[in-house]
């Protein structure tokens, strides 16, 4: 488990040590060591110094589910080897 201390060490040293600086942290709910499927049990991920909780993250990913389902009939699925 992360303790409070840890976590606080990673965002003051680790996510913010320079302006231009991209960081990816994925944080998770539980230990992936223990169990592999515990990789899908995401909290929230730090993007482009950007933190995105889970709801912002679901939130996200049912919009994009959405903008495809509208835009599938728009592609033409017979020349998907052109593309």
């Amino acid at each position: 488990m992360v303790t409070l201390v840890t976590l606080s060490y990673v965002f003051e040293h680790v996510l913010f040590t320079s302006v231009h600086s991209v960081c990816y942290l994925v944080l998770l709910d539980a230990n992936p060591l223990d169990n592999i499927n515990d990789t899908k049990k995401i909290a929230g991920v730090c993007f482009n110094g950007r933190w995105l909780n889970k709801s912002a993250i679901d939130a996200m990913l049912a919009d994009l589910s959405k903008r495809n389902t509208a835009a599938k009939n728009k592609y033409d699925w017979s020349k998907r080897g052109e593309y």
